[in-house]
């Protein structure tokens, strides 16, 4: 009798310790993921159109009006530069202080996703989203 209530115990304690699993933490890192780097459109009227510029180590947005610069809106790179990977299809990047981990800047978010039957990026700045294609065509023709 006392075998099978230390053994019930010893069950018992296995699947409380097993079933308490800790959540799971963002990866903070200082490159982004291979499948976020790329040139991505997006147009915001017939001749104003935004470019986001995702590299390993950065991210650089740019809005053109009339084929010319007129703002760059995002530019997050070099040792003051951090990801947040939330999962393979979704990550934050932001700036830092003095390479600290504490935001410095907006975070921008950036989600994988499809639309129309293309990649697409969805890009939430201060939470108003916005969909990149990676051709200026296809941004072009879904704006």
């Amino acid at each position: 009798m006392k075998f099978t209530k230390s053994l019930g115990v010893i069950a018992m304690g296995i699947a409380l310790l097993g079933g308490a699993l800790p959540a799971q933490a963002a990866l903070h890192t200082r490159t982004v993921p291979a499948s976020f780097r790329h040139t991505w459109y997006h147009y915001d009227s017939r001749h104003s159109y935004s470019k986001l510029q995702v590299t390993k180590h950065g991210t650089k947005g740019t809005i053109y009006k009339n084929g010319k610069v007129n703002q760059v809106w995002a530019n997050a790179q070099g040792k003051r530069f951090v990801a947040i990977i939330h999962s393979h299809k979704k990550i934050s990047v932001y700036n830092t202080r003095y390479g600290s981990l504490k935001p410095y800047s907006d975070s921008i978010v950036l989600t994988k996703q499809t639309k129309h039957g293309r990649a697409s990026l969805k890009v939430s700045v201060a939470g108003f989203p916005n969909t990149y294609y990676r051709s200026k065509s296809a941004a072009y023709q879904y704006r």
